[in-house]
């Protein structure tokens, strides 16, 4: 890499449900940007159609994929009259095509290492000059379904043959796939806990004291993309608000615009709305009276960098990522839970009237994977470049960092 050349980055999800991989993503292009000594320039490669609504740093750009979408547990063309593998083939050949071109110093892809159905292999095999990375969110499923679906998709092979490293946006006190079982042992060595990507996401900043005053006295309710949300919307907008206090549903943009509708209806409170985006979403979290959630890897990262009182309602489906996550953040008092089974316009009524005057301690966890991620970034580059012990340095610091959390 010349010296004074912008440092090339990209970063890749399949996004074939919901906003989480991107979301992801574009919080670690922040930080890239924010964090690294040298000017960044960086490509975002995703298959959400939404990918545009989504701010971006200067200086990166999207590579919007033709888009999948998943139904009854399987694969199929969002938009395109085209068959399963005609999609992958020509997905494949687009992201070749783009890194062949933009030649990066460094690929971060998001959970699937050989990409959504080995999309990203062709392109693995000509980038003899990037450092891969494989970045993993804490949780991926109940352990053996995680393992098992790792070999079985070819992840262990796209690894061992292609990546450099793997960041995994957990802090391991709190939770370790290696420990859990949902990770090979033998990946532990290659392997980097940031801490969680919570502290340090885009926010609007400090607004105003007539602002601050609304937004406190505001609860919120976020079911991320929405697809899957409605129950826990339903409830939300039933629930009784306490006297004084707006509550602000947020269905997402993939709910389905009947659902949306019939929420609407459901709505018998002037201090009830429904709506379908909130722009900044971490900073008006940080300053409302409550939040209603899914258990998503993201929103769940902008609720713990805040001391706002936090209930979690899992799915349990397609997998127990977001229901073993809750639960874990739940037995550290870091969030209130409750099974998707038992929501209800009573419990969230409940839940409101005892949180409105309470703010929660959220200590003693890792909250600074965002801090960390420029480090380990840098020391990738710096090996490349020949110095072998940049990266042992990146993982002292990130240790240091774990052991003062304690």
């Amino acid at each position: 890499m010349e010296c004074g050349k912008p440092i090339r980055i990209v970063l890749y999800s399949h996004d074939a449900v919901g906003l989480g991989h991107l979301r992801r993503n574009l919080a670690l292009s922040y930080s890239l940007s924010r964090g690294l000594s040298r000017s960044v320039t960086g490509l975002l490669i995703s298959g959400n159609h939404h990918a545009g609504r989504l701010s971006r740093p200067d200086h990166w750009d999207l590579l919007v994929l033709p888009g999948y979408e998943k139904l009854g547990g399987s694969y199929h063309s969002r938009q395109l009259v085209m068959p399963l593998e005609e999609l992958a083939a020509l997905r494949a050949k687009i992201i070749a095509s783009a890194l062949e071109a933009f030649e990066p110093d460094i690929l971060i892809v998001d959970k699937h290492p050989a990409g959504l159905q080995g999309e990203l292999l062709p392109a693995l095999k000509t980038l003899t000059t990037t450092r891969l990375v494989l970045g993993l969110r804490d949780i991926l499923d109940a352990p053996e379904t995680a393992l098992a679906q790792w070999y079985a998709s070819g992840s262990h092979q796209a690894v061992r043959e292609y990546y450099h490293r793997i960041w995994i946006y957990s802090d391991p006190r709190i939770h370790s796939p290696f420990d859990s079982g949902e990770l090979p042992e033998e990946l532990r060595a290659i392997s980097d806990f940031t801490g969680y990507l919570a502290k340090g996401r885009r926010t609007l900043g400090e607004p105003d004291s007539a602002t601050k005053n609304q937004w406190g006295r505001q609860f919120l309710t976020f079911v991320g993309a929405g697809s899957d949300g409605f129950p826990v919307a339903q409830a939300a907008v039933r629930a009784r608000v306490p006297t004084g206090y707006q509550h602000l549903v947020c269905t997402g943009p993939d709910m389905a615009a009947e659902d949306v509708a019939a929420l609407r209806l459901m709505v018998s409170s002037p201090a009830i709305s429904v709506t379908s985006f909130i722009e900044h979403a971490a900073t008006r979290i940080a300053y409302a009276a409550g939040l209603l959630t899914m258990g998503g890897y993201n929103t769940l990262c902008e609720a713990l960098a805040t001391d706002t009182p936090t209930l979690v309602v899992p799915r349990r489906s397609p997998r127990l990522e977001q229901q073993i996550r809750a639960q874990v953040l739940a037995e550290c008092g870091l969030i209130d839970i409750c099974p998707i089974e038992q929501i209800s316009p009573a419990f969230v009524g409940d839940w409101l009237e005892r949180c409105s005057a309470r703010r929660v301690v959220r200590s003693r966890i890792d909250l600074d994977g965002l801090q960390h991620v420029p480090a380990l970034a840098s020391s990738l580059l710096t090996t490349k470049e020949g110095t072998a012990d940049a990266t042992d340095i990146a993982h002292r610091i990130c240790a240091e960092n774990l052991s003062q959390a304690v």
